[in-house]
């Protein structure tokens, strides 16, 4: 009987203690968003052999307004070039994606078009993309674009064989197109880095090196975001300014723990104006590491010259990147900037 008892009993006991372990599992809603962008900064988050993944501060995308349009800029893993790309809001395969493309270059487009045997015309361009509209920039590109199209066919030859491989090619990047779309169920930033050309009569879109990978928020503080306008930034071991700046050459590879002496030889910061100030941040590897340096001013045949130099140790073997953003402040003039930028070995 009391055997009976139990069996008539198990299946109560056991529905009940299977109530008990049914919980509630709350899984909080992914904070990430292509609908709020608008001045938030990602890197590319780079796989490392043996290592954990990190953010690599040289591929970097910013986002901002700019005459009410949403706009990014993109280093696409370049050494000192930022690109400006123009973005909108469009429906991809896996769901809603922000995308931006860089202008187009309407007399490169005109002579891949004239390679390719086809019309340069509106209706051309918009098959390769349709947010483009008819303007006087366009017929200038057209008009110039045909010129060199028909010089180069006149030449003929070896010559005319390179022009027409030269914009028929998969290295003929066109347009820069970046596709951004959250990840909801991992809630992971996705980014698609592509560039898009035209080779035997047809669109294609090719990947840049950085491809389909996940980009995170940028933690690591201030970033350049601006191209590099001009090399003249020299690596020397002269810590005093040279006799003669003409005869400055990049020295390129040097000692952990020696002082590299930087020196900008850059023609049009050199005299300075009455009545402007001026300064300069550091950044290496792409990061603000020092802000608000001024250079020294030193009279040479009764004309103010501008001194530009810093000097910095590195501790390991590394290759880095260094740039200087000097700013020239003029009362009632907005601020003038140039960006310098150099590449050396440390060994």
């Amino acid at each position: 009987m009391k055997s009976a008892l139990f069996l008539l009993s198990l299946p109560l006991t056991l529905l009940a203690c299977g109530e008990e372990e049914k919980k509630v599992i709350k899984v909080e809603a992914c904070s990430l968003s292509i609908d709020n962008l608008e001045g938030s900064e990602w890197l590319y988050l780079k796989e490392m052999n043996g290592q954990e993944s990190k953010p690599d501060l040289q591929s970097r995308l910013k986002y901002y307004k700019e005459d009410g349009l949403l706009k990014a800029k993109y280093t696409v893993g370049s050494f000192s070039d930022v690109y400006v790309y123009e973005c909108s809001k469009q429906a991809g395969i896996q769901g809603e994606e922000i995308v931006c493309k860089t202008a187009p270059d309407y007399e490169q487009w005109c002579e891949t078009m004239a390679v390719n045997n086809k019309k340069c015309s509106l209706k051309m361009f918009k098959s390769l993309d349709d947010s483009i509209e008819d303007s006087d920039e366009l017929k200038k590109g057209i008009e110039s674009a045909m010129k060199n199209f028909t010089a180069a066919k006149e030449k003929g030859g070896k010559e005319f064989l390179v022009y027409q491989s030269q914009h028929n090619s998969l290295r003929n990047k066109l347009q820069g197109i970046v596709y951004a779309r959250v990840d909801a169920e991992k809630c992971l930033f996705k980014v698609t880095d592509h560039y898009m050309t035209y080779q035997n009569g047809t669109r294609l879109e090719d990947s840049n090196p950085n491809s389909t990978n996940t980009f995170v928020k940028n933690d690591a503080g201030e970033l350049l975001w601006d191209d590099c306008e001009t090399p003249q930034l020299f690596d020397t071991k002269m810590a005093e300014y040279p006799e003669n700046p003409a005869d400055v050459q990049f020295v390129g590879t040097h000692a952990i723990g020696e002082d590299v002496h930087y020196w900008l030889l850059h023609g049009p910061v050199r005299f300075a104006e009455e009545g402007c100030t001026y300064s300069f941040d550091i950044f290496q590897n792409y990061k603000k590491t020092q802000a608000g340096l001024t250079p020294e001013k030193v009279t040479v045949d009764g004309k103010e010259e501008l001194r530009w130099h810093f000097s910095q140790k590195f501790t390991k073997a590394s290759t880095d990147v260094v740039m200087m953003v000097t700013k020239k402040a003029c009362a009632g003039k907005p601020e003038a900037k140039i960006t310098a930028c150099n590449k050396v070995k440390i060994q």
